[in-house]
């Protein structure tokens, strides 16, 4: 029998993967997540039918965008213009990525750095990159925060490969408020 699933609250978007299977933990610990609290959801896969639309991510409560591991630039440049249109038309985002930061603010490294990705990643992500961590053990939360201060202790964090942990950023206010929810354990973003 044929069914059609009704549209979600959230749309969760996974980049383009380039052949690797990569996604198969991760998609089962979002809808894991997201079917614990209840939220309903659809998933689109970049590589498979391109990017979404804006009116297809304007039609969603939310966006959550998971960067593939390996995906350079994390965010090309049709994509970025997407992105900006939906901020900009107070659409909500989450990105998820180790990289995307290093990928579009590194100049001496990523290949990727352009004036037009830094200035993209200051005014629609709300940070710029300052080192790219070979590795840490733990996310901080921050106390007082309403997502991450029962964990200010700590919760356990694995690279997914050896130098693939998460960027080190530094938080550029760019016309708005600006708050930090984790810190690593390897270094301290501003």
């Amino acid at each position: 029998m044929f069914k059609t699933q009704n549209q979600g609250d959230i749309l969760l978007v996974f980049g383009n993967r380039d052949g690797f299977d990569e996604y198969v933990n991760v998609k089962k610990d979002f809808t894991d997540a997201l079917d614990a609290y209840a939220w309903s959801y659809n998933i689109w896969h970049n590589d498979a039918s391109g990017n979404p639309s804006l009116a297809t991510m304007q039609s969603y409560k939310a966006i959550i965008w998971q960067v593939a591991h390996e995906e350079y630039p994390a965010f090309d440049t049709l994509q970025q213009t997407l992105i900006k249109n939906y901020q900009d038309g107070g659409g909500r985002l989450w990105v998820v990525s180790h990289d995307v930061m290093w990928g579009l603010d590194d100049q001496a490294n990523s290949g990727y750095d352009t004036p037009q990705t830094e200035a993209f990643i200051q005014a629609f992500m709300h940070a710029n990159w300052v080192a790219d961590e070979l590795t840490f053990s733990a996310l901080n939360g921050v106390g007082g925060d309403p997502i991450s201060a029962a964990y200010t202790g700590g919760i356990s964090y694995s690279p997914f490969r050896d130098g693939g942990a998460g960027d080190t950023v530094n938080n550029v206010a760019a016309g708005g408020a600006v708050n930090t929810i984790w810190n690593n354990n390897g270094a301290s973003p501003g």
